[in-house]
């Protein structure tokens, strides 16, 4: 369980410009949830995992559709080659 100061750190994290910019960009559309989704079970990776590294979110939904976009392609590439 977190401290109060973890949880005061959270807050204004999601008040900085950084988390401002990602709200006024859009959010990732359903199409692009279910990509992420789709590809990250393919590849037994948790993919909340990811996005909070590289896009310090806390919930896949809260990616822009921009960042969404770029996780998608980082998972295509990231993925075995199919078979045919």
């Amino acid at each position: 369980m977190g401290s109060n100061t973890d949880r005061a750190l959270a807050v204004s994290d999601r008040n900085s410009p950084q988390s401002k910019q990602r709200r006024h960009a859009g959010t990732a559309t359903q199409n692009q949830l279910r990509a992420i989704f789709s590809l990250s079970f393919r590849q037994r990776i948790d993919p909340l995992h990811i996005a909070r590294e590289r896009f310090d979110v806390d919930r896949i939904e809260d990616l822009s559709m921009r960042e969404a976009s770029s996780l998608i392609d980082e998972l295509k590439l990231s993925a075995p080659a199919m078979r045919a």
